[in-house]
């Protein structure tokens, strides 16, 4: 590379060439020039022989030797300019004309360096004429551009489609939410279909298939078939539907078919061979083909009844039933009797013997005759000084005509009536017994070990099984009854030597006696045995299932019928081996009848403490007795309760807690659940300063306690600091707002 120095900035007379450099010196501080590195153009340089011919307005570079930032200059300046180059400058900093002066030069910044992306060297973005500067080029840079030229030729949207030929709605389909929603395409061949399509009205295109479907699986006579080939028709191609009329008669597979007979396929692709799960036949062997031997619409005539006797032929021919009964010799009133109800309600063959008694007596005779009954009555005799149940007493039945009757005594005083008395139970006793670990429950005769019996019956009047009638009915035990309490069957008593009483009852199932026995006592409450309501009963079953108190056990159920109580029998000390283990015959054995509580009912058994004095006590944080409060009952039987029903006035002092608790000896009854440290108790008493005030607590309490000894029930306080008052207010001062109070328990035995 050709150098050449120039000192100052004097005119540039080296021809410089595209890869020559000239250096310029000025103030001890060289500057390289090099016309096609150097020079910053606008278009491009004109070639004069391979030697650029710069003119006014050119730039020239000037690189700074020591570290090569770039300076430039115009070229008249930097070749014709005699002016001075100013020493310093920094780097990125150019040489331009001085203010002034037509060829001093000064340092300045040069804005041709790094700039933001997206903009360009330009003039004013719009108004007056400015130097340029960079900026973002706006809408108004941009010429509108011809299609020819990859443009649109155009300002608006709207001519710019016109324009690429996409105007819509002439060149280009406008948008639709249908055509976009379309997921197949339509071809000429779905539009010939549709035109073959006549619609005049909605059609339900769902509907016409389940036709098409339906007319799919009917039976359709695809032609003959001779069942003598061996093989089913249809060449295994026979589709579900088809059927095929037998007119050869033969077997295949096991099936015989018979000339007239039809085989229908009932799956798709029936089996030649196999008749199961392929074939239906349709049996035609009973059709008739011939009448009379004639064939067609036939009308039979007596003639055509060859087998026939002349009678059954006149009885076919008979045009009404009298015509009938005649041609068989049935005519009424002369070959056979005419209905008469007096002969329809007899019951016993009238005997020689019989019209022989009769004609003994004598005309106009009547029930009412004296000399006749006194006849009658000769000769009647009784079994004993007293009439027995089974002898017959004669009578005169003024509900028929006064006529002669006879009863059985036994209806005068029990046996099918009640003798007018609704609550009517005659000639009844009740018998017990065990055996294989099983109790027997069983009905008697008075003499108390004989069954019942026709001759010896038990009469028992029930209120009438319908709850809205006000009569009864009278059932008569005319045979052996009872019922077996099986073993294992507890009847709600869970463990050994636990009291209990079974309750026997009697139902009327519809004029049918049935023995039933029930526990009452489910612990803290009683079953009611209330004769005036229709029970149900649960079958015992003999499986050693009875297992529930308070509930009715017979040998076959019952529903909502009437009842009536004949007694119970009670285990005063309990079974002894296992409960529902039947080893001994209960203790008690008890007919019902006046003075007899029902279970439920007090036994008039009761007592009761009335404590009107004072009491109070310090002692904290334990259960204690209060003076002279408590009250003492011996049950008449361990099978029965106690009913509890007490109210005493009590305080704690000083804002503490007090609690109180209901004990029958040493054990306490109707206590809260325990938690934790938590005092369980029967009733509480709230906390005051007041002492003016008294907390009455209350208790109704129904108490199984398994006992005919003298049973005690008191009641305790708990205390949790302070003191305790009783039957007083804290203050009791002496004046007419300070009460003094009374509190009570009453203990009442309730039956069983």
């Amino acid at each position: 590379m050709a150098t050449s120095k120039i000192s100052g900035m004097q005119a540039l007379s080296v021809a410089l060439t595209g890869s020559e450099e000239t250096e310029v010196a000025k103030s001890n501080v060289s500057y390289r020039l090099s016309l096609t590195n150097l020079f910053k153009t606008i278009g491009v340089l004109p070639d004069n022989g391979g030697n650029p011919v710069p003119t006014s307005g050119y730039r020239i570079a000037l690189y700074k030797i020591s570290d090569g930032q770039p300076y430039s200059t115009t070229l008249n300046e930097a070749l014709t300019g005699v002016g001075t180059v100013p020493a310093g400058g920094s780097a990125g900093q150019k040489l331009a004309k001085a203010s002034g002066s037509d060829y001093d030069t000064e340092w300045v910044d040069d804005n041709a360096d790094d700039q933001s992306a997206n903009t360009v060297l330009a003039g004013p973005a719009s108004g007056a004429d400015a130097a340029p500067s960079y900026r973002a080029l706006v809408d108004d840079d941009l010429p509108i551009v011809s299609v020819s030229k990859g443009g649109t030729g155009s300002s608006t949207a709207s001519a710019a489609r016109t324009a690429l030929g996409l105007a819509i709605g002439t060149d280009v389909q406008a948008y639709s939410s249908v055509l976009a929603a379309t997921t197949a395409s339509f071809t000429t061949a779905q539009e010939t279909k549709l035109g073959y399509i006549s619609i005049t009205q909605s059609v339900d295109l769902d509907a016409i298939e389940s036709r098409v479907n339906a007319l799919d699986a009917a039976v359709v006579l695809v032609g003959t078939w001779d069942a003598s080939a061996g093989t089913f028709p249809g060449s295994g191609t026979a589709q579900a539907g088809e059927s095929y009329l037998v007119t050869v008669g033969g077997t295949v597979d096991s099936v015989e078919f018979t000339d007239g007979d039809r085989i229908i396929a009932i799956t798709d692709n029936a089996s030649t061979t196999t008749y199961a799960s392929n074939w239906y036949k349709a049996d035609y062997t009973d059709r008739v083909s011939s009448v009379a031997g004639r064939t067609g619409a036939v009308t039979i005539a007596s003639t055509d009844i060859t087998d026939s006797t002349s009678t059954g032929r006149a009885v076919l021919t008979a045009t009404d039933a009298a015509a009938a009964r005649t041609a068989i010799g049935t005519v009424i009133g002369t070959d056979v009797q005419a209905y008469s109800s007096v002969l329809a309600n007899t019951t016993a063959s009238f005997l020689i013997a019989d019209e022989t008694k009769l004609d003994g007596i004598e005309a106009g005779a009547d029930v009412t005759d004296e000399a006749n009954v006194t006849a009658a009555l000769s000769g009647a005799t009784t079994t004993g000084v007293t009439p027995a149940a089974g002898d017959k007493v004669l009578l005169l039945d003024a509900s028929d005509s006064d006529n002669l009757k006879h009863a059985l005594f036994s209806s005068f005083t029990g046996g099918s009536g009640g003798g007018g008395n609704a609550s009517y139970i005659n000639n009844l006793t009740l018998a017990a017994s065990v055996g294989s670990s099983a109790l027997t429950i069983a009905v008697k005769v008075a003499d108390g070990s004989t069954d019942p019996s026709s001759g010896d019956p038990i009469s028992v009047t029930f209120r009438s099984s319908t709850a809205a009638d006000g009569d009864y009915d009278t059932v008569s035990i005319e045979a052996a009854l009872s019922l077996t309490i099986s073993s294992g069957s507890t009847l709600g008593v869970t463990g050994t030597s636990i009291p209990f009483r079974g309750w026997v009852l009697l139902f009327n199932d519809a004029g049918t006696p049935r023995l039933g026995v029930v526990n009452c006592n489910g612990g803290t409450s009683i079953k009611s045995l209330d004769e005036s309501q229709l029970l149900s009963s649960t079958a015992e079953g003999g499986a050693g299932a009875a297992d529930s108190t308070k509930v009715i056990y017979t040998g076959s159920a019952v529903t909502n019928k009437a009842f009536r109580v004949l007694g119970y029998f009670d285990y005063a000390s309990g079974l002894a081996t296992a409960a529902g283990n039947w080893d001994a015959a209960p203790t008690k054995l008890q007919l019902f009848g006046p003075g007899t509580p029902l279970p439920g009912q007090t036994t008039g058994n009761m007592a009761q403490v009335i404590k009107t004095d004072t009491f109070t006590s310090t002692t904290a944080s334990a259960y204690t007795d209060i003076t002279d409060f408590s009250v003492s009952i011996t049950p008449a039987s361990a099978c029965n309760l106690v009913k509890v029903t007490g109210g005493w006035n009590n305080i704690a002092g000083g804002a503490n807690m007090a609690a109180t608790r209901l004990v029958r000896g040493s054990t306490a009854l109707v206590l809260g659940d325990a938690a934790g440290s938590r005092t369980p108790s029967t009733t509480t008493i709230f906390r005051t300063t007041d002492n003016l005030s008294v907390n009455f607590n209350g208790v109704v309490y129904l108490d199984f306690p398994q006992s005919a000894s003298a049973t005690t029930y008191k009641v305790q306080f708990y205390l949790q600091g302070g003191t305790y008052y009783f039957n007083r207010t804290i203050l009791d001062s002496d004046a007419g707002f300070s009460p003094r109070l009374a509190s009570q328990l009453l203990v009442e035995e309730i039956q069983g």
